[in-house]
């Protein structure tokens, strides 16, 4: 099996569903006081709706379409909420970066055996000028792909804690690697925070795009006890704002929000819920 699948099996928070009982019900009940009864709703990351309650939505919306990279956590989560398909939720597997899990494996195992062959004393500047170079190509191959989730075709869309996830692979996998030879070379996290720059706001405009009415934005503020902005979440709330500045969207409401998101390791966030009017020439 490849590092870049048993990546994926850590994504999983042990016990999420019970501990994000309390952060799930206060942001349903946020939705569902803000956005309009019988509309349609787009969630985007919705994974196994661990921070959602998808069958109270499910009353509250005349259709619920769920967006996520790996479609079995979709279907995950309509057990866990005793819905079948036959009702209003529509799944939709979907890559918000563009990068296939064929590439991402090919990737990852690439400059895993560079690491394998000398170990601890492995090179890690050499290593990292590759794995730049193989990055650069993946990213540019994923912009050409074209990301769009219809035009106008929701009354709303929703995505919580998404944004920090749709390009942390790379990191994440860089970092493994550092762990596994004792060593620390940063550049490889800065080519990633830059892309950032050019992944958000693409990402934000393809939401904006299938929206008739708001989008809803969770986003991490920072990670309670430590300081720094959090990647792909900080680029977001600064793409929001010049979208503002430009007149391209309308920030509504924020509402504040503590996300218990992994209680065995003590990891919480503080949250800016944003609800934000989309701008119909989008």
């Amino acid at each position: 099996m490849s590092i870049y699948d048993e990546l994926l099996k850590l994504q999983k928070i042990p016990d999420a569903y019970t501990n994000w009982q309390e952060y799930r019900e206060r942001l349903t009940d946020y939705i569902i006081s803000t956005l309009e009864p019988e509309s349609t709703l787009a969630v985007f990351g919705a994974g196994n709706c661990n921070d959602i309650n998808l069958k109270r939505l499910q009353q509250h919306f005349s259709q619920i379409v769920l967006y996520d990279r790996d479609i079995t956590t979709l279907y995950e989560a309509l057990d866990t909420y005793h819905i079948t398909l036959k009702e209003n939720i529509v799944l939709k597997e979907t890559d918000f970066l563009g990068i296939t899990p064929e590439e991402y494996r090919e990737y990852a195992d690439d400059v895993l055996r560079m690491i394998q062959v000398d170990g601890k004393n492995t090179d890690m500047d050499e290593v990292a000028e590759y794995a730049i170079l193989r990055m650069k190509d993946l990213y540019q191959k994923a912009e050409k792909r074209p990301l769009s989730f219809g035009d106008k075709c929701y009354d709303a869309a929703v995505a919580v804690g998404v944004h920090s996830q749709i390009n942390n692979m790379f990191a994440w996998l860089w970092q493994v690697y550092l762990d596994a030879v004792g060593k620390r070379e940063d550049t490889v996290f800065e080519y990633v925070k830059k892309q950032n720059d050019i992944i958000i706001p693409r990402f934000d405009r393809a939401v904006f795009s299938c929206v008739k009415k708001h989008v809803i934005f969770g986003l991490e503020k920072e990670r309670i006890g430590m300081s720094g902005g959090i990647q792909g979440a900080h680029q977001a709330f600064l793409d929001i704002k010049e979208m503002q500045k430009r007149g391209e969207c309308l920030i509504e409401e924020s509402l504040p929000l503590i996300w218990p998101f992994d209680v065995a390791r003590n990891i919480c966030y503080r949250m800016s819920i944003l609800t934000i009017q989309a701008v119909t020439h989008l």
